[in-house]
């Protein structure tokens, strides 16, 4: 097994650890688009955390890191919610997997 923090889930800064309902009440009502959108276009710059891009770019850099190194092995990659989501879209998939649900990839 191997672990990399590039593929760490999506920073939210000053959102870390905050219940929806606990960010729209410090933060105001525009913070729900960001907070509900899992992998088009969200940003939590503003908040000293990351964009999609952002995401994307690291989830990308490993994934390219790793087929160079591991070119001929089949790899299981775990993930969960907007990270995960975000690499999907990313890579042209549908960033629609459910709780259980597995995807196989083909990236070379």
């Amino acid at each position: 097994m191997q672990s990399d923090g590039r593929l760490r889930e999506c920073f939210f800064g000053k959102l870390e650890g905050l219940t929806k309902q606990q960010a729209i009440g410090q933060y105001g009502p525009m913070i729900s688009q960001q907070w509900d959108d899992q992998y088009a276009s969200y940003d939590f710059r503003p908040f000293g955390g990351e964009c999609r891009s952002d995401v994307l770019r690291r989830h990308l850099d490993f994934a390219n890191y790793f087929l160079k190194t591991n070119a001929s092995d089949v790899t299981l990659l775990v993930g969960h919610g907007r990270g995960l989501a975000t690499l999907l879209s990313g890579l042209g998939y549908p960033p629609d997997l459910k709780r259980g649900e597995y995807k196989v990839i083909d990236f070379t």
